[in-house]
């Protein structure tokens, strides 16, 4: 499965305007996700974050540079999402890098989860929703080719 031109296009474009506030969406992304799966918490004790409730990590710096850092490494999936052999060496690399940390591809599918729900609700809609439907359900098959 790969993203046609056109689905790579509406990725790309509407990157540009979730990117110009990176703490914005990575901070919301992680509420979320703590709040939907409260057991992931465990697994940020290096970013800071674990122990924060949703009001701090909405307000802390921690929260902003860690949601900034994570949401902002969507973008490398998405400059490569027109090009498969690339994409499949970004999913290489991220697994490279979060194996380590104890992540596997249920807590990449739990992030999946709710990056598809956050982009709903933060506007995104109608092709360019489906295509980022799609887009997240190809990296997860790139990721999970690689810790298969």
């Amino acid at each position: 499965m790969a993203l046609s031109p056109n689905e790579a296009k509406l990725v790309r474009d509407s990157w540009v305007s979730l990117s110009a506030d990176l703490q914005k969406h990575g901070r919301e992304v992680f509420v979320r996700l703590f709040e939907k799966y409260p057991e992931v918490k465990a697994d940020f004790k290096v970013a800071g974050i674990s122990g924060m409730n949703s009001a701090q990590l909405r307000s802390s710096p921690e929260g902003g540079a860690h949601g900034a850092f994570v949401f902002g490494g969507i973008g490398g999936f998405v400059a490569c999402c027109d090009n498969a052999a690339t994409l499949k060496e970004c999913c290489a690399k991220n697994v490279r890098v979060h194996i380590p940390r104890g992540v596997n591809m249920e807590k990449y599918l739990k992030v999946f989860d709710v990056i598809k729900a956050y982009l709903k609700d933060a506007g995104v809609s109608g092709p360019t929703l489906d295509a980022w439907v799609k887009f997240c359900d190809v990296v997860a098959a790139g990721l999970e080719a690689k810790l298969g």
